[in-house]
């Protein structure tokens, strides 16, 4: 079964998955509100090289080049 964006940030942030990696370039508004929920519940989010995810790429037409949503932070460390 295919699950979208939201409920796979929901499934990261209650804890059912430890990781969200979502490599293809995707717009920040697809994103930002499971951003929001991954950071609540502690977790984190970064683009697939490591780096903090940025929101307001008006230059880019508002669109991120990925992400990697981690629900426990320090596991994004040991990659």
């Amino acid at each position: 079964m295919e699950y979208g964006s939201a409920l796979k940030f929901c499934r990261l942030a209650e804890g059912a998955v430890d990781i969200y990696p979502r490599l293809a370039p995707t717009c920040e508004w697809d994103v930002a509100a499971g951003y929001a929920v991954v950071i609540a519940a502690g977790g984190m989010i970064t683009t697939p090289d490591g780096g903090p995810l940025r929101f307001g790429r008006l230059r880019e037409d508002f669109r991120i080049p990925g992400f990697i949503a981690w629900g426990d932070p320090a596991a994004a460390h040991m990659t």
